[in-house]
């Protein structure tokens, strides 16, 4: 049980870290396959996100392994050899996959693992996977990111989007006559109109697997250096 206990942490930590630099949607970002990452090139490239449903091939930048930070491409090689142990060769198919499955883990199983691990930590104020894309886009702006590299990150098409995630604004931008920046009504309803998934109709109560055939409360704490410190292995 040991074995299964340490994939499904570095699981977690794995995701938080992809979906952080990524800016990709929880529904998304858990469908990650390893043959969609780039590793030369340091950036994954999915074939379709809720702004392209054709399948167009963008290309989201990922954070370097060798810097000091805990970081996706950093962490993925301990991920792989812990699912490894418990007989999962994640070379093949989806990153995200349950311990025990080969399907990529759903949103309403992750928001779950979010919350058992943030309530453990005592930090839990009813965040989910859409949090990660706030914080990874307020952490771009905060490193000095141009328009359109956030823009491209994000996958897309309106200002508006950016700055609803960036600056919690609804509303798009305008200059006034005299060149100062004003907000106008304008809804983008590529996000207003998003309903979160939380899971409900998809998991049991208490310890009850959650849909992937695994239990919320096997998790164990150990608080280190990925977003929010929350997790970490031996």
């Amino acid at each position: 049980m040991k074995g299964y206990t340490e994939a499904q942490t570095y699981r977690d930590g794995g995701a938080f870290l992809y979906l952080w630099e990524s800016w990709q949607r929880c529904g998304e970002g858990l469908r990650l396959q390893y043959k969609e990452i780039d590793f030369e090139r340091g950036i994954a490239g999915p074939g379709i996100t809720k702004t392209d449903r054709q399948g167009s091939w963008f290309m989201i930048r990922l954070r370097d392994p060798m810097s000091e930070e805990e970081t996706f491409l950093g962490w993925l090689p301990e991920m792989m050899a812990s699912y490894e142990r418990v007989g999962q060769y994640l070379r093949s198919g989806y990153v995200f996959r349950p311990v025990r499955g080969d399907g990529p883990m759903s949103g309403g199983v992750f928001n779950k693992r979010i919350e058992k691990w943030f309530e453990a930590a005592r930090v839990f104020e009813g965040e989910s996977g859409h949090s990660f894309i706030i914080g990874g886009v307020q952490a771009g702006i905060e490193e000095g990111w141009s328009l359109g590299e956030m823009m491209q990150q994000g996958t897309w098409s309106q200002v508006g989007t950016f700055m609803r995630y960036g600056y919690g604004m609804k509303r798009g931008w305008k200059r006034r006559s005299d060149g100062d920046e004003n907000c106008y009504e304008a809804k983008d309803s590529r996000i207003e109109n998003e309903v979160a998934d939380t899971g409900v109709g998809e998991a049991g109560e208490g310890g009850a697997s959650w849909g992937d055939g695994e239990s919320v409360d096997n998790v164990e704490i150990e608080n280190t250096g990925i977003p929010g410190g929350l997790l970490g292995c031996e």
